[in-house]
């Protein structure tokens, strides 16, 4: 009887015990942890050719660098400090010296886009957004034509710019400047 009464009683205290080994009891924390944010640009080789590009972006520190944009690239950031900014821009600056129009037509273009993942604290994806331009063009190599279209583009001012604010909280408050 005695050997029942310890069985039953083992039985009872394990079957307290169990449900408080499952790993649901703690709720998710969905706050925002950090901010995953990718610059993305890709030239034509045209442009690459013929024009001085440059771009600013600003890193996770929050400081805007300056740099030389190349044919392509690709940079990711993560970001855990609030308020803070990010993003890039893209511009041709100048026409290259002493270049010499030989083809029959030259194709300017770019693709470039700022991607930006919101994580929760616990890891989770909570939200996603995508700032994205295209932009190409094919022009007669007429030397009036391509002077035209290169001397738009260095006018113009940035081709692709992005620039978002975060605040203490890391809610998104502005989506371009």
């Amino acid at each position: 009887m005695k050997k029942t009464v310890l069985a039953l009683l083992v039985f009872a205290l394990c079957g307290i015990s169990l449900p408080s080994c499952g790993d649901n009891d703690e709720p998710e924390d969905n706050s925002i942890g950090r901010y995953e944010v990718t610059y993305n640009c890709e030239l034509t080789s045209d442009m690459c050719d013929l024009l001085n590009m440059e771009g600013d972006f600003c890193n996770e520190n929050g400081e805007f660098c300056h740099f030389v944009v190349p044919q392509s690239m690709s940079d990711k950031f993560i970001f855990t400090k609030f308020p803070t900014e990010f993003g890039f821009s893209v511009e041709a600056m100048s026409k290259k010296p002493d270049v010499e129009l030989t083809k029959d037509s030259y194709s300017f273009g770019i693709t470039a886009y700022l991607k930006i993942g919101i994580y929760s604290k616990s890891g989770k994806l909570l939200r996603e957004y995508q700032k994205y331009a295209y932009l190409s063009k094919t022009t007669p190599c007429s030397q009036t034509h391509v002077e035209t279209e290169l001397n738009r583009l260095v006018n113009s001012g940035p081709i692709f710019a992005s620039f978002t604010q975060v605040d203490a909280e890391g809610k998104i408050v502005e989506s371009d400047k």
